[in-house]
C-alpha cells in the first residue's frame, strides 16, 4: 500500500494488530493522504483493499468466515430425512384429530 497514487510520503503507513477473533486476527491498516481538500479517500480505500486482497492471495492467505453449526437434535450419523418424517406425521396426525372449525 506504499505505493497508493495520493499517499501521503511523508507519514508512514501504519499497522496496528487490533484482536484475536474467532478465527482470524484483525489489524487496522492506516495510509494518510490528502484529505478533505483532494477527494481521494474512497478511491485510496479500494486501493489499499485491492492490494491486500491480491497480497493474501499471493501467499495462500485465505480470509476466514463464520461458521455456524445447526443443530435438528440429530444423533451422529442418522439421516435428517427420519426427524422431519416424525415431525411431518406428527402434524399430520393433529390436524385429524382437531378438525379445523367452519366459519360462516
Amino acid at each position: 500500500v506504499e505505493s497508493i497514487k495520493g499517499r501521503l510520503e511523508s507519514k508512514p503507513v501504519e499497522l496496528f494488530y487490533t484482536e484475536f477473533g474467532g478465527s482470524s486476527i484483525n489489524f487496522d491498516l492506516r495510509i494518510w493522504i490528502k484529505y478533505p481538500d483532494d477527494n481521494n479517500f474512497f478511491k485510496s480505500r479500494h486501493e489499499a483493499i485491492m492490494r491486500i486482497k491480491k497480497a493474501f492471495d499471493e501467499n495462500d492467505i485465505a480470509i476466514p468466515f463464520p461458521i455456524r453449526t445447526l443443530d435438528f437434535g440429530i444423533k451422529g450419523g442418522e439421516s435428517l430425512i427420519r426427524p422431519l418424517e416424525k415431525v411431518l406425521q406428527q402434524q399430520s396426525s393433529q390436524d385429524q384429530i382437531s378438525p379445523k372449525k367452519n366459519e360462516t
